[in-house]
């Protein structure tokens, strides 16, 4: 868990992601961190690099069921480039 820091880590990994087969990452609907990206974002990342959804499971609501988290997971579909 990187604490909204997601995206910084996939980019960190940079030419290693190419070995990466599976991503499970928490991925945020409200904002929690300051300056964190939105799921948006971070989903459209990882499409880039040749990911694809493969599950998603809720990890917290709030008051009203509106989603806070969720837990996504993605397989690779094609060449990371």
């Amino acid at each position: 868990d990187t604490q909204g820091n997601d995206l910084n880590v996939l980019r960190g990994a940079g030419g290693r992601m190419g070995n990466v087969q599976a991503l499970m990452l928490e991925m945020s609907v409200q904002p929690i961190y300051e300056g964190a990206p939105s799921h948006w974002q971070v989903g459209g990342f990882v499409h880039d690099l040749g990911f694809e959804p493969y599950g998603f499971a809720t990890v917290s609501r709030d008051g009203q069921g509106g989603m806070i988290e969720y837990d996504a997971i993605f397989k690779r579909m094609r060449p990371a480039g």
